[in-house]
């Protein structure tokens, strides 16, 4: 949804902005937003707590995804498909 909103409010603004300020305001506001978008993924990140140990799980590398993959987690019960009990 943020993209979508981004990807439309995007091209509007900048394709505004040219007008006022030039064709180079074009790179200036894709600069100005990468920017933002390092800060807020940097202040994010630094926020962001890690999970306790005890909460943690192996990491489990499964194949390309595929319509079994559910089937391959060792998590998952295997008398149950779909939500419903297997037979």
């Amino acid at each position: 949804m943020v993209y979508s909103i981004g990807a439309t409010i995007g091209p509007v603004l900048a394709a505004a902005l040219m007008p006022i300020y030039g064709p180079f305001s074009f790179f200036l506001f894709e600069a100005t937003v990468a920017v933002l978008f390092a800060v807020f993924v940097l202040v994010h990140g630094t926020r962001r707590r890690g999970v306790p140990a005890d909460q943690q799980e192996k990491y489990l590398p499964l194949p390309e995804p595929t319509p079994i993959a559910v089937a391959l987690d060792p998590r998952t019960d295997p008398d149950r498909q779909n939500g419903k009990k297997r037979i």
